[in-house]
């Protein structure tokens, strides 16, 4: 829209001064308003990056601490067996299972957060042009 306003401002000037000035006028206004609405879009642009990025940003969270409530359920399972001394071997046995389940889920799910955080680190870097948007993502 630019540089058709931009052509008809140099198509105008080879009018007649009459026309010429009245139609430089009007391609005045209506770059004044090209102008307004180019503010009103890029405006609108930052507002939905912006909210696309707190919405990964509250997925991330969620993610991570449902990560961490795994990691202290493995924790809380691996107590368990430690705090144990006198059990019968079945009861071991039994504990340990437990504990090795519940470290390999909290591991599993370690690493599907990091790569989901990953991903969405990696996507916002490609859709937003504003150098802190990512890094407010990292944090």
């Amino acid at each position: 829209a630019k540089t058709f306003l931009a052509m008809k401002r140099l198509a105008a000037k080879r009018l007649s001064e009459t026309s010429a000035a009245s139609t430089a006028e009007e391609l005045s206004n209506l770059q004044g308003r090209l102008d307004v609405v180019a503010k009103k879009v890029t405006a609108t642009k930052r507002a939905m990056t912006e909210r696309r990025m707190a919405t990964v940003k509250r997925e991330g969270e969620a993610k991570v601490a449902m990560a961490e409530k795994q990691v202290e359920e493995a924790v809380e399972a691996t107590k368990a067996l430690a705090e144990n001394t006198s059990l019968e071997t079945s009861d071991v046995k039994r504990l340990c299972e437990g504990a090795g389940s519940a470290q390999q889920a909290a591991s599993a799910f370690i690493a599907e957060t990091k790569g989901f955080l990953q991903e969405r680190q990696r996507d916002s870097k490609l859709v937003t042009t504003d150098a802190s948007m990512p890094g407010e993502l990292s944090k």
